[in-house]
């Protein structure tokens, strides 16, 4: 006796197969979320505080207003006074010795009526200041001062006018070397040399 027919039960699908099912479904729910999300807007950006969006220059100077074409012209400088004219030339000459120098010659060439004041300064001086005014010949030799003067004695030459720029001459004499000398201005009513224009 032969047995029944035992009916077949459907096979079970095959894993692999319901993988690649499952990964399909979720690449199609990926794409709707992706279109679904790029279609809402997004939000302005908010900067952080202490940041700047536009960045100022350093330094940058601040912008100067429009000058008026009206406006008027700066006034002029005003000059100083002038110079003694012509200006004075001093002449200095003698004979250098070791210890001690002979002025043979001091004299100033320079315009008529100027004053002529020269001072010596130091201990042993052979003589300590002489005075004169510059004759109509424009040269006056200052005899006085026509001496010998020893190592570290100084002097100075002044001739002045009248509201004019005048002149300024220190001699130093030194052992054995040629005196040192500086030339400078005298402004008007001060005693003190400044540096010529």
């Amino acid at each position: 006796m032969s047995e029944p027919a035992v009916p077949r039960s459907r096979r079970p699908a095959h894993p692999r197969a319901v993988g690649l099912a499952g990964a399909l479904a979720l690449a199609l729910l990926a794409a709707v979320v992706s279109t679904s999300v790029a279609q809402i807007p997004a939000p302005p950006s908010i900067p952080t505080p202490g940041t700047l969006l536009t960045p100022e220059a350093p330094d940058e100077p601040a912008a100067k207003p429009p000058q008026d074409s009206q406006a008027p012209p700066a006034s002029p400088t005003q000059a100083g006074p002038s110079r003694l004219n012509p200006f004075p030339v001093v002449i200095v000459a003698g004979r250098q010795g070791r210890r001690a120098t002979r002025v043979t010659e001091l004299s100033v060439k320079g315009p008529r009526g100027a004053r002529v004041v020269v001072r010596c300064l130091g201990e042993g001086c052979p003589m300590r200041r002489a005075r004169a005014t510059i004759p109509r010949a424009e040269r006056l030799r200052v005899r006085k001062a026509q001496r010998v003067y020893r190592a570290g004695l100084v002097i100075e030459i002044r001739v002045t006018g009248e509201d004019r720029v005048g002149k300024y001459t220190k001699i130093r004499f030194r052992r054995g070397r040629t005196p040192a000398r500086s030339d400078a201005c005298l402004q008007p009513g001060s005693s003190k040399p400044t540096a010529c224009p």
